[in-house]
């Protein structure tokens, strides 16, 4: 049940264009505070005792602001960072070892991925970005804009709930992270995140499914040797299909969790090689990844729903003349794109959506003894944008040529120019009707 308060305990009616303030916690002591502080102070608030309830106020009328206890019982995340070192750096220029010394490229494939076990068994996978360093394959290429992400990783969230029971028989496990593929080297870390029954010291629960089998990928190639030319296209893919279940007897009752996956990549790398006067590799990849989670209380399914889409483009040559001078031309185009949609089965659910890419492009020089002589042609752009159903709308492109910024134009995606408060309302939101983190902001 969700209830409006509209005056103050002095009396004093609090206008209609107020601000608006949900108030989500199933402590009526609780509600009832923070409602008469709140309107006191000349806020409109409505409160919700519980998800459902929050769910049909947020239909209602979208609050300006969410006070809401936050609270799961027994969740659990683990928070992946896998970043590639030495000889992986390039890993999505990579092909198979076969082919690597006659391509003149690393060896391992294209493909990678970040494997979750508990106690050595597969619980989760993090499908690896492709971040480009400042200096990476032209340092030209980002001045004096960075590549998306390069300043500040963000890791890839594993929901380990369905293992929460596991974890909590008293027992010690071990929770590990791994990169599949790997050849030297990728650092990994990871940050493990829980949430603690507030009535419990320890749940009991178990496993009921997991789906999630080994990996597997697929290559193939049409290369070809003519005189001393070199052709053809290298193409590694693979797919994951699977579903992760498992629940836990709380002091709120059953919290059944269950995390359904799909996942896929590709990538495709045309080779134009001409002995030593031409050295051409474009590469094409994409990878996307979808993701339910549902959780259910008892009486309703809690539901997240998240599309990720990192689409990756290297066109990378290296061109000698006959003095022996060369130029090296780069032009890279990569893109982070994420949608949430977050409700209570049976309620419309709200979404938000990040969208970020990259686009640039240099020329580096070199004489004939392989000295970097200059750079021409350096140009780039980044776009990022963001928008919620409470309001929030963010949009900024940023243009650059000759490593100099030329141009920012801020809120051309957005209907009334940006509009972002320190208040992340979507967050706040998502996270009380889901009863977990929601977030997709930084």
């Amino acid at each position: 049940m969700n209830e409006r308060a509209e005056q103050s305990s002095s009396g004093a009616t609090v206008s209609d264009d107020a601000p608006h303030v949900l108030v989500v916690d199933d402590d009526k002591r609780i509600r009832d505070l923070l409602a008469r502080f709140l309107l006191e102070n000349g806020y409109r608030v409505s409160t919700a005792e519980d998800c459902r309830s929050a769910s049909e106020a947020l239909r209602d009328e979208p609050p300006h602001a969410i006070v809401l206890d936050h609270h799961l019982p027994d969740g659990v995340s683990f928070d992946v960072i896998a970043e590639a070192q030495g000889g992986d750096e390039f890993w999505y220029l990579c092909v198979p070892d076969d082919l690597a010394d006659a391509l003149f490229s690393c060896p391992g494939t294209g493909f990678r991925e970040a494997e979750v076990t508990v106690d050595g068994i597969l619980a989760g996978v993090a499908p690896i970005y492709p971040w480009i360093y400042t200096g990476g394959i032209d340092p030209g290429l980002w001045r004096p804009t960075p590549g998306i992400q390069t300043l500040a990783f963000e890791p890839y969230r594993v929901d380990l709930t369905p293992y929460a029971a596991w974890l909590s028989d008293g027992l010690p496990h071990e929770i590990a992270v791994s990169v599949f593929n790997a050849e030297d080297h990728f650092s990994a870390t990871a940050n493990l995140l829980l949430y603690l029954d507030h009535g419990a010291t320890e749940v009991t629960g178990d496993l009921t499914s997991n789906t999630l089998g080994l990996p597997a990928y697929d290559t193939s190639n049409d290369i070809g040797t003519a005189g001393d030319a070199t052709t053809g296209t290298v193409t590694v893919t693979s797919s994951r299909d699977f579903e992760i279940s498992g629940f836990v007897d709380t002091s709120d009752g059953r919290i059944t969790t269950t995390v359904q996956q799909t996942i896929g990549f590709s990538n495709a790398q045309r080779f134009d090689i001409v002995g030593d006067a031409t050295y051409r590799q474009r590469l094409t990849q994409g990878t996307t990844i979808d993701t339910t989670t549902t959780v259910n209380t008892g009486n309703y399914d809690h539901v997240v729903t998240e599309h990720r889409d990192w689409p990756l483009s290297v066109d990378y040559g290296f061109f000698t003349v006959a003095d022996g001078s060369a130029a090296q031309t780069t032009t890279i185009d990569q893109g982070l794109n994420r949608s949430i949609e977050v409700g209570v089965a049976g309620f419309e659910p709200r979404s938000a959506n990040l969208a970020q890419y990259m686009t640039t492009t240099d020329t580096l020089l070199f004489d004939a003894g392989g000295n970097a002589t200059g750079r021409t042609s350096q140009s780039s752009e980044q776009g990022y944008s963001y928008a919620d159903p409470y309001g929030a709308c963010y949009s900024r492109t940023i243009t650059t040529a000759s490593g100099a910024l030329t141009a920012i134009d801020d809120g051309a995606d957005c209907p009334f120019g940006n509009s972002l408060s320190w208040f992340d309302a979507f967050y706040n939101a998502s996270s009380s009707i889901f009863g977990a983190t929601v977030q997709i902001l930084p």
